[in-house]
């Protein structure tokens, strides 16, 4: 089943013909996700994306820190351990990414 709406318009087009507009709606759910997988493949770029931006965040946030600390060891400290924890969340993201693309390929699947 597809949802779709037709609209009328009044008036003709240059060839004589009745103005119609017909907007396509979205399918069934059971058409655009099939399995786990589909989901799974739709939901991993955008979880990268976001991880992305918390990253970019978490060294924009850890360097103002660091270069505003104005001496205070407390926030010198402070802005290298959230530089420290963004790298490694980046690293522990990119090597599961990584990982879950080596076993496709070595076991025959693709996800992605």
């Amino acid at each position: 089943m597809q949802l779709a709406q037709i609209i009328k318009l009044p008036g003709t087009d240059a060839e004589g013909k009745p103005t119609v507009i017909e907007l396509q709606g979205p399918t069934q759910m059971a058409d655009r996700f099939s399995d786990i997988g589909d989901v799974v493949g739709k939901l991993v770029p955008i979880m990268l994306s976001i991880a992305g931006l918390i990253l970019f965040i978490m060294l924009i946030w850890g360097g103002y820190d660091f270069l505003f600390s104005g001496g205070d060891p407390g926030k010198v400290e402070a802005g290298r351990t959230r530089i420290m924890n963004a790298i490694i969340g980046f690293v522990i993201v990119f090597v599961a990414y990584f990982l879950v693309q080596l076993l496709g390929f070595i076991f025959g699947f693709s996800l992605f």
